[in-house]
């Protein structure tokens, strides 16, 4: 159940993060990749929208910072 729910929290904010952005769902870059490995290679487009607008790194940093916020508030949740 607590994965599910992890799941469930990450794809809720994958979703609010690349509203308007096709092919586009978050995925968590470094540890913990196992639990969300359904989302594994469909960040590309947000990336290359993150790209656009700032450094390599920085871009990586916002990508994991987005997943770790929302496996921290499934976490809070239960």
């Amino acid at each position: 159940m607590r994965r599910k729910g992890i799941s469930q929290m990450i794809k809720a904010t994958s979703q609010s993060v690349c509203s308007g952005i096709t092919g586009c769902q978050v995925e968590l870059l470094g540890s913990g990749a196992e639990l969300i490995k359904e989302y594994k290679g469909v960040t590309a487009a947000m990336y290359r929208s993150l790209r656009g607008h700032m450094p390599e790194e920085l871009a990586k940093e916002v990508l994991v910072s987005i997943t770790k916020e929302a496996i921290k508030q499934a976490e809070e949740k239960r």
